[in-house]
Formats: structure tokens, C-alpha cells, sequence
């Protein structure tokens, strides 16, 4: 899910999206921030520019790296991905774990072109995750 940032609000609070409630709370760096489904309520929030942004990885990587170490993880990094596999069964991906070789066949299989054979493996984590948000 992407992680949006209510860039004009200063104490956390709660939107309504299509009967789903979004609660904005201060992350690490006291933004006001929110994990949203992809859908219709992310595309209106997306709609408010003056109001809402997506959170880069990188300022999503910060928070994580200062939250408390028992606090979860799959809720807040944008390199974890879960999706519905073949089987219909939800699946989950961490490409922070993902090596070289995993990394371009996810590239691959979503018809990604093709990386410079100099990216580092951070770039194309990068890529992978822009590519899934639909900004790339």
C-alpha cells in the first residue's frame, strides 16, 4: 500500500475514503502519514495536490529505520509487496531480502525495461517499487 503524506497537517487525523476510515498519524519525523488501499480513495486523495503526496521510498525508509524495533514493518516499507499470486493466494515479497538475479526477474516478469547493467541493486528496488505505485 502507499504511504501518504497529509503534507499541510500538523496533528494527526482521520478521512473517510468510500466507507474505509484512514487514520494520518506522525511518523518518525512528524509527518502525518497514512498507509492507503489502491483504489478509488487513493485516487482522490492523489486528486488534492494542495493537501496529499506519496511518500518517497527513501523519506519511507527513513521512518522505518527510526521506529521502535518492536513496531511491524509490513505496514510501513514500500519495498514489501503483496500481491495475488497465481494460485490466488496472497504473496509477499521483501525486496530489501531480494538479490541481483530476483530483483531483474521481477523486472522481467512486470515488462520493466531493461536496467543499466551498472545499477546498483538499490536502484532497481527503487525502480520496482516506483513502478508498482503506477509513478514510473
Amino acid at each position: 500500500m502507499p504511504i501518504v503524506h497529509a503534507y499541510r497537517r500538523k496533528g494527526p487525523h482521520t478521512v473517510e475514503l468510500f466507507g474505509a476510515l484512514c487514520h494520518f498519524t506522525a511518523n518518525a519525523e512528524g509527518k502525518q502519514v497514512c498507509n492507503v488501499p489502491e483504489g478509488p480513495g487513493l485516487d482522490l486523495l492523489m486528486e488534492i495536490t494542495e493537501g496529499y503526496r506519496l511518500l518517497t521510498a527513501q523519506e519511507a525508509l527513513a521512518s522505518v529505520a527510526e521506529r521502535e524495533p518492536d513496531a511491524p514493518l509490513l505496514d510501513v516499507s514500500p519495498f514489501i509487496i503483496t500481491f495475488e499470486g497465481e494460485d490466488g493466494h496472497e504473496k509477499t515479497v521483501d525486496l530489501r531480502k531480494a538479490q541481483r538475479p530476483e530483483l531483474l526477474q521481477i523486472m522481467t516478469d512486470n515488462d520493466m525495461p531493461n536496467p543499466h547493467p551498472n545499477s546498483k541493486d538499490e536502484t532497481l528496488r527503487e525502480k520496482i517499487v516506483a513502478f508498482m505505485a503506477g509513478s514510473a
